[in-house]
């Protein structure tokens, strides 16, 4: 039975079916309205889709909020879009850019592959990587990342990360087994797993009333003249 929000499936390809493509041969979805799709407007939209691919969403907005389930972006353009309240659950997203966006509120949650986040501004009360994530050769440059809070299990891999995180703790080995074994269905959780930094150039990020476990996975990173570890 649907839920209360959901958009009908496929709902977002309908609309990408139709629409025209810009000069640089890309779909143009520029300033769409996550927030607008038909739904229950006590919650905000969640979309279920397919293999999105070579999408300019650029300038796009979403007032209200909006969830995407289980769909996979491919050399898809978001810059300069500004959302509240978003969440990503199970998307992937291949080669796509989110150069200069601003978040308030959300949580990019999935797998993240070759991406540019350069200039993203995340502002409000939080912001989360998503428990669980990963990062592939993606770049967060000059990026401010504010009330980042707590995160466990989010993997960056081959990464550039400058720019500065605020208010935030990177969980490792020991908090993870903690919470694994709380409850039976947590111990077959992978989100549980410690923060892990893997070949990621951190030389120019700066943090501030930032913790890092001193049991997170740190291999062979470039962190320039500073320390992360107290």
């Amino acid at each position: 039975m649907p839920r209360l929000g959901d958009v009908q499936p496929g709902y977002l390809g309908k609309l990408i079916a139709s629409a025209h493509k810009t000069v640089h041969g890309l779909v143009d979805m520029r300033g769409y309205d996550w927030s607008a799709a038909p739904h229950n407007r006590k919650v905000r939209p969640t979309y279920y889709e397919g293999h999105i691919l070579k999408v300019d969403f650029s300038n796009s907005k979403a007032d209200e909020g909006f969830e995407v389930v289980g769909a996979v972006f491919e050399e898809c353009i978001f810059d300069k879009s500004i959302w509240w309240l978003t969440v990503f659950y199970r998307c992937q997203f291949i080669r796509c850019s989110f150069s200069n966006c601003c978040l308030y509120n959300s949580t990019l949650k999935g797998r993240y592959y070759d991406c540019s986040f350069r200039g993203l501004s995340a502002k409000g009360e939080h912001f989360s990587f998503g428990w669980g994530s990963a990062y592939k050769n993606c770049a967060f440059e000059s990026v401010n990342l504010r009330n980042i809070g707590e995160e466990i299990g989010v993997q960056f891999k081959g990464c550039k990360i400058s720019g500065i995180f605020t208010n935030a703790i990177f969980r490792g080995r020991r908090y993870a087994i903690k919470q694994r074994f709380r409850t039976l269905a947590d111990a077959f959780c992978t989100v549980y797993r410690p923060v892990a930094f893997i070949r990621c150039d951190l030389s120019g990020l700066k943090t501030h009333n930032v913790v890092f476990d001193k049991d997170i996975i740190f291999k062979d990173n470039n962190v320039g003249s500073q320390s992360f570890f107290a």
